[in-house]
This record gives structure tokens, C-alpha cells and sequence, in this order.
């Protein structure tokens, strides 16, 4: 029987975080994962998401340059193919890497394996009709969430569609595609694809405004133009009636008082997550959870004192701030645990555990982001000590939107547009040490 201090269910990215953290500050910790180690993190999203829109960058770059050259452009297009398999490549040595480093990390026992809880402070691992019992003093659960919910313009019907795992594993490559629903995720969607020379469509039942709601109109303007450069084609204000499946998607939608049928090769949409227990025996431990994951308290603790929930799993954390909340929980242990050493190396900076983070990323040629809070929300909260000013260099693309209290000069928050969005750097420190840039920037 195997005894550890910190015994962690799941290796994805809050688990190998969690890992990695404990195991190079002297703890004894033995990681679980009874998939492909990794998760979701190195085989359904993160990584193939970031090799594919590398590659789509280059391909895009290399498709604008040779547009008015049909022989090349054409030659361009077969070679797409490929890109899957060169894609393939790198995933699988991202994988033996990451391997090879947690393999190699001291203190760190990996296994394979089923886990389960066979009573309230034993796990029991089950691996090729072999079965493990391990005794452990904390406990993290990081088993993710990843149970697809079917979209309810789906239920009862056999469509062959995209979510935002399968869009990154890039196992069809369509001529044609249309994209259900206009926001931050669907734009990077829309844009990876149209670096691939795909046709794109994107359907909304709002209007823009209303989609991006924390968006400046000069931004919306903006942004308009580069979905135009793009030949990204927006229905705003449509509304979905019909979706068929024959050898393509057939869409009927309304778009005011008009009503028209389109067809596309497949369509994206982004679906719910739901939490599932995965027979981990989570009621033999007495810890509540449902389809939203497992109940947790502020400090991400189960009903069972030293059990946690961390990551996807936690039904209170989200993806934006599930890394706060596993570095928050490193700290909270260390204030709990006085003679351990986990508080010498984990880097809660200033700032660090603050609320400003880049909450939209769209890159339609060029990137916008906007950091802090939005202008609504500042204006909300120290109106009428709030001002902006729009910030443009005639050497660069793009304009800076800040708002900042006006007693002190302290930026609150920013939209950064094109090429202007390498000072997000200065804007982002700014904010998280309450500080005056706006002189630095101009």
C-alpha cells in the first residue's frame, strides 16, 4: 500500500500545475490520470490549438501573398492536408517532453490508472486487472469537465457538427463553415479558419453590440473592418429555424423579415460541459456535487476537510481563473500548514491574484484585447472620477482606449487595438500595481 502526502486525481493543466508546484518544493506527491497523461491539455485543446493556429497564421501569410497567382494558390490549398499530419507531429513531441519532464521531476510519483474512493481516506487505483490502494493526508481532485452537452438546436438530430474540442484536432478540413454565435471564442474559431482559405460565415441573433457588449464603438468599427478584410461573412440579427443534414448542413435562418437557405460542408458550435462522477465513488467520501461539478467552499474545499476541487471540476471555478484558484490554494495551505515548505517558491506576486486579466483575444489580422475592467464597470464604480483618452502614433495601426480615475491618473482599464497591442505589457502592470502609464505610453 502506497502512503502520500498529496495524492492528485487528473493531469491536465490544474493538475499538472498542482504537481509540478508541490513536487519541486519537497512534497511527496503522487499524480493520477487514467487517460492519456496530459488531458484535455496536451490532446483535445490547448496544444493543438496552438499548433494549429501557428500553422494557420503561416498559411494565411503565404496565402495573401500568392492570391493573385492561381497556379501557386491552388498548389497552396492541396497542401493544406499535410498541415494536419506536420500538426500531429508536434503534439506528439510536445507530449514525449512534457513526459520526460514529470517523469523526471523529483518527488513526483506518476501513475496509470482508475481511481476510485474505497472508503472516505483510501483511493484504490485499478490499471489492467491490477489493483493499488493508496493512503494520502490532502487530496486534490482535478478530473476536469468534459461530458458534452448536445445544444438544444441540435437534440433529436443526427448533424455531424464542430465544438471547440474537435474544431483544434482538425480531423476534416471543409471548404465551408459557419459558426453559431459571435463572441471572443467563436472569432478565434472564424479566424483560424480563414487562415486556412475556408469560407467563413458566422450567425448571430444579436446585433454586434449586443454580442460584444465591453466593446467601444470605435473598437466595434475596427473590428467590423478587419471581419470585412477577412471576407468573414456576419448574419447579425438572424435567427436559426432549420438545420439539415445531407451530404452538406443546410440552414434556414430569418434575418429581419427575410428568410433564406444556405448550405455549408459542417458547422461550429460551442457546447456546455457537464460533470459527471467518472465512478469516482465521490458519495463514499460524503462530497456533494451535479452536472456543474463539485461543491466546493471559497477556498475550493470539498465537504471532506482535506479534499479539494480544483480546475474544471470545481462547479465554482471557471477557466479564467482556475490557475488564481490552484495558486490560491497553494498559498491558503501554507497559511494553514505553517511547517511546510510550500510558501519559499510560489510565486502570488503582486498583482498576481488580482482581478485584471485580458478577457478577449481576437485576432482578425490584428489583435484586440481589452484588460482590467470595462469602461461600463469603471464607470459604475467611480463615476464621475473617471475619464479616457484615445492614444494613436502615426507610425502604427491600431489606438489605445484608456480609462482612468482623473484625481489620480490611476488606469482602471484599456481596449488595445492592432499594432498597439504590444503595450498591453505596460497597461497590464499598470493596473495591478495601481500605477500612472499613461505618460509612459504617450
Amino acid at each position: 500500500m502506497l502512503s502520500s502526502k498529496f495524492l492528485i486525481i487528473g493531469a491536465g493543466q490544474t493538475g499538472l500545475h498542482l504537481a509540478k508546484e508541490l513536487s519541486l518544493l519537497g512534497e511527496n506527491v503522487v499524480l493520477i490520470e487514467q487517460d492519456a497523461f496530459g488531458g484535455s491539455y496536451l490532446h483535445s485543446l490547448d496544444i493543438p490549438k496552438f499548433w494549429l493556429k501557428h500553422e494557420a497564421r503561416s498559411f494565411g501569410f503565404a496565402l495573401e501573398i500568392f492570391k493573385d497567382y492561381q497556379t501557386t494558390f491552388q498548389t497552396l490549398l492541396n497542401y493544406r492536408k499535410s498541415i494536419r499530419n506536420l500538426i500531429q507531429e508536434k503534439i506528439i513531441a510536445t507530449y514525449k517532453y512534457f513526459l520526460e519532464d514529470y517523469e523526471n521531476t523529483p518527488n513526483l510519483h506518476i501513475i496509470a490508472g482508475k481511481a476510485s474512493f474505497s472508503s472516505k481516506n483510501l483511493i484504490e487505483i485499478y490499471n489492467s486487472g491490477v489493483t493499488e490502494f493508496i493512503t494520502f493526508e490532502y487530496l486534490i481532485l482535478a478530473v476536469g469537465k468534459n461530458s458534452l452537452i448536445t445544444p438544444p438546436l441540435l437534440i433529436n438530430k443526427k448533424i455531424n457538427f464542430l465544438h471547440q474540442y474537435s474544431a483544434f484536432e482538425f480531423n476534416i478540413i471543409p471548404n465551408s463553415i459557419v459558426i453559431i454565435g459571435f463572441n471572443p471564442e467563436n472569432l478565434e474559431i472564424a479566424d483560424l479558419y480563414s487562415n486556412l482559405g475556408i469560407k467563413v460565415s458566422i450567425i448571430e441573433e444579436k446585433n454586434i453590440y449586443q454580442a460584444i457588449p465591453d466593446l467601444d464603438s470605435e473598437v466595434i468599427v475596427y473590428l467590423e473592418k478587419q471581419l470585412e478584410n477577412r471576407q468573414i461573412q456576419c448574419y447579425f440579427e438572424t435567427t436559426i429555424l432549420e438545420i439539415i443534414q445531407t451530404k452538406k448542413v443546410t440552414i434556414q435562418a430569418q434575418e429581419g423579415k427575410k428568410i433564406w437557405i444556405k448550405d455549408f460542408e459542417t458547422v461550429y458550435i460551442n457546447v456546455q460541459e457537464t460533470f459527471q462522477d467518472k465512478l469516482l465513488g465521490l458519495h463514499r467520501a460524503g462530497i456533494d456535487f451535479d452536472i456543474n461539478g463539485i461543491h466546493t467552499d471559497c477556498r475550493c474545499r470539498t465537504n471532506a476537510v482535506n479534499v479539494w476541487a480544483l480546475g474544471d471540476c470545481n462547479s465554482k471555478t471557471n477557466k479564467s481563473n482556475k490557475l488564481a484558484k490552484s495558486t490560491d490554494f497553494l498559498f491558503n495551505l501554507r497559511r494553514q500548514n505553517p511547517n511546510t515548505k510550500l510558501w519559499d517558491m510560489v510565486g502570488v506576486g503582486e498583482g498576481a491574484l488580482g482581478t485584471n486579466h485580458i478577457n478577449l483575444e481576437i485576432k482578425t489580422t490584428k489583435p484586440i484585447y481589452a484588460l482590467g475592467m470595462s469602461f461600463v464597470q469603471a464607470e459604475s464604480i467611480y463615476n464621475p472620477d473617471i475619464e479616457s483618452e484615445m492614444i494613436q502614433k502615426i507610425d502604427q495601426e491600431g489606438f489605445i482606449k484608456l480609462w482612468f480615475r482623473s484625481s489620480s491618473g490611476q488606469i482602471i482599464g484599456a481596449t488595445l487595438v492592432g499594432e498597439m497591442s504590444q503595450y498591453r505589457h505596460y497597461i497590464n502592470a499598470a493596473i495591478s500595481r495601481n500605477i500612472n502609464a499613461i505618460e509612459v505610453i504617450r
